[in-house]
């Protein structure tokens, strides 16, 4: 039988299972990984946002705090000269100093008096604002500041809440650097992220081999060996609890029956083929007996007939009658001799028959064990077919093992149905066998009777050609008496030959119906 070899799946060959799962885990942790990047940044950029906003009030709030007290010495109508401003600036020259700081200025009368950007200059022009709708930190009204290159904004706070006239911190402020630090920190956590990915689909990949594809590989290639009748085949190890492990346990559990199964029909079969073969021994045996009885009986037609010629022409001739009977009642006892030995080769030969039709109906039983246990084993598949379905994708590998299982199951019932053909033809050719025997040990039984009746002539002839001078018309008619008796001994004998030649004819129909039988077995390797 042709056996089809399998390699260990891997990343190159059969490991079509393993890539394909290792590649929808890598998918679907990348999408996961990306999908918690885009929310992670949309809230990390809020949060960066917030806390931006919350130091740059908090640094406004600072000067203005720093410079209340200055401010409240001063009424809203006086004038901070060039002498006092310096007094005012370094707080302003600190914030000009932050790189989120464009500019800082105080505001008086909505006139600049003491401002400074990042140049490090004290007298320019503020840049034009226009208000938003948005509020920094909740509470300063924010407003778009043009013409500075970079997208700007800038807050007002109050120097004295409760005086707004004592004047007003203007700070100018950008969050490109901030919204840098953020991509860059995406970047990192993104890619971090896709390394982890990598990594932890490389170790399902492993698992699932290690699980699942090595554990299918080992089932499918002692599948591929019992399927090309090679049934020495050590099982499937297998010691996981989970569906692999019962599938693997379950195809071990056939495996070994089935080889149990085959052992005991190979010995039926040797047994069957034996059986044949003694029989076919019996009929030649028997045949070449027939042949020599039907001989010794033509000689007794022949030498009963010139006792008789002899009787009529001459009593001179009753001596020679006298000897020609007593030869011919030793034939006839040696023909007695060899209807006795035809009749005991029958009876040994109606028993291998009766031995060869409880040897087939034992291998019919077999063969119904085969048939459920096939049947069982194609249930099986249907269940691991239906649970592959359930699983998807993932159960694929199921559906490979359970589809080798169905082969399998399929080629035992197709061999079984083969072999209960086979004996299903032995048994009717044993039972054709059988009436032919029996028919022939009844002629035989008959042709034994017609002998002895033949030998009982005999001795009466014998006893006759004592008074052969005084009954010669009498010894005559008996001479021709036993010729016809003779001839009908003739008559059965051929006939038993004959049934004894269609026994022959069974018995290597039968002996050639065993050899095919054992040729078939003999497929299955067992030991």
């Amino acid at each position: 039988m042709e056996q089809t070899d399998r390699s260990t799946p891997g990343w190159h060959g059969q490991g079509g299972l393993s890539r394909r799962i290792a590649a929808m885990v890598l998918l679907g942790v990348s999408l996961l990984c990306a999908t918690f990047t885009a929310v992670s940044s949309v809230a990390l950029r809020r949060g960066l946002r917030n806390e931006f906003e919350e130091r740059i009030a908090s640094l406004a709030e600072n000067a203005a705090n720093t410079l209340k007290a200055p401010l409240g010495l001063l009424s809203p109508q006086d004038e901070i000269g060039k002498d006092m401003q310096d007094l005012f600036r370094p707080p302003f020259d600190a914030l000009a100093q932050r790189n989120d700081i464009v500019y800082a200025a105080l505001m008086r009368r909505g006139k600049p008096v003491v401002h400074a950007n990042q140049l490090g200059l004290t007298d320019f022009q503020l840049p034009r604002a226009t208000p938003t709708s948005d509020l920094l930190a909740g509470k300063y009204s924010i407003s778009r500041a043009a013409g500075l290159g970079r997208a700007s904004y800038e807050i007002r706070v109050p120097v004295r809440a409760d005086d707004p006239a004592s004047g007003e911190i203007l700070v100018g402020y950008s969050d490109e650097a901030s919204t840098g630090r953020m991509i860059k920190f995406i970047w990192t956590f993104a890619l971090t992220a896709l390394l982890g990915a990598v990594l932890l689909s490389l170790f399902i990949l492993g698992y699932i081999k290690k699980t699942v594809t090595l554990p299918l590989s080992r089932i499918m290639t002692t599948a591929d060996q019992a399927a090309g009748g090679d049934l020495t085949v050590g099982s499937v190890d297998i010691l996981t609890q989970d569906e692999i492990g019962q599938v693997g346990r379950a195809f071990n559990k056939m495996l070994h029956r089935q080889k149990e199964v085959v052992g005991q029909i190979q010995g039926l079969a040797r047994n069957v083929l034996d059986a044949a073969n003694d029989l076919a021994q019996f009929t030649r045996k028997s045949t070449e007996n027939s042949v020599h009885v039907s001989q010794l009986i033509g000689q007794i037609s022949a030498a009963t007939s010139q006792m008789a010629q002899n009787a009529q022409s001459s009593s001179a001739s009753a001596q020679a009658a006298n000897t020609a009977a007593i030869k011919g009642r030793e034939v006839n006892e040696t023909a007695n001799r060899k209807m006795e030995s035809i009749q005991v080769s029958v009876v040994a030969a109606v028993d291998s028959i009766k031995k060869l039709a409880r040897s087939s109906a034992q291998i019919n039983e077999i063969i119904g064990i085969i048939s459920k246990i096939a049947d069982q084993t194609n249930l099986l598949s249907l269940n691991a077919a239906i649970e592959a379905a359930r699983a998807g994708e993932a159960g694929r590998g199921f559906a490979v093992v359970a589809d080798e299982v169905r082969k399998l199951a399929e080629s035992s019932s197709k061999s079984a149905q083969e072999i209960s053909q086979i004996t299903q033809l032995i048994l009717k050719q044993t039972d054709e066998t059988s009436q032919a025997v029996s028919q022939g040990g009844k002629d035989v039984a008959e042709g034994a009777v017609l002998v002895k009746d033949a030998l009982t002539q005999f001795t009466e002839i014998t006893r006759a050609l004592e008074e052969i001078a005084r009954q010669i018309e009498y010894t005559a008619a008996s001479s021709e008496e036993t010729a016809a008796s003779t001839g009908e001994v003739k008559s059965s004998a051929e006939e038993g030959a004959s049934a004894i030649e269609k026994i022959a004819a069974h018995c290597a129909s039968l002996s050639g119906t065993s050899a095919k039988l054992n040729e078939i077995v003999g497929q299955f390797k067992v030991a």
